[in-house]
């Protein structure tokens, strides 16, 4: 299955889910997450808005906070195409709509990457192996090919289990993820 067909089944896979199975699954994913110690050591954490169906990390991202792990969500750069950064965000801290309808923070510190310690990325579609599939504009890709290797956070793909597939189309620029997390578990990627 090509990029875009497989883009298109597996959102659709994801929007089909009703509001009581998604709050579960949710709320399962925030759980697994919870209590992974790779999370749990963590001071730094790079999430995301929930967009699209994307499984809502937010009641998770607001206790972190409160506890004092450090927040960072993305911003779509206005100044230069393709490029995303990470700002740190607080409970309370108001978001606002992109360019692309996606919250994001309007004002707060920029993160470096060598300055997180995980990156959870949404996924449209994943495999066991860590191939992911995103929604296509190549950011995530972008800002993880930029990162330093010397402190490289740890990447946890976040998804529910209907998003899994067998095997995904990649090119040489598709950034593995390390981890994903579903409402099934916690995987560790073997390539």
């Amino acid at each position: 299955m090509d990029k875009t067909t497989a883009r298109r089944h597996y959102r659709q896979a994801r929007r089909t889910l009703d509001a009581q199975t998604r709050a579960r699954h949710d709320q399962a994913i925030r759980e697994h997450l919870s209590r992974h110690p790779l999370v749990q050591s963590a001071q730094t954490i790079a999430a995301y808005s929930a967009f699209d169906g994307e499984p809502d990390l937010a009641p998770w991202l607001i206790s972190l906070a409160a506890a004092g792990t450090r927040i960072a969500l993305p911003v779509i750069s206005t100044e230069q195409r393709g490029l995303m950064r990470f700002r740190h965000w607080q409970a309370g801290n108001a978001l606002g709509p992109n360019t692309l309808g996606i919250d994001e923070p309007g004002s707060g510190e920029w993160f470096a990457p060598g300055s997180i310690d995980i990156i959870l990325v949404p996924l449209v579609a994943w495999t066991r192996s860590g191939q992911r599939l995103g929604m296509g504009a190549g950011y995530y890709d972008r800002f993880l090919a930029a990162r330093d290797d010397s402190r490289r956070p740890a990447t946890v793909g976040v998804a529910y289990e209907c998003q899994r597939a067998e095997t995904l189309q990649v090119d040489d620029w598709d950034i593995p993820m390390d981890h994903v997390v579903c409402e099934a578990g916690w995987f560790t990627c073997q390539p």
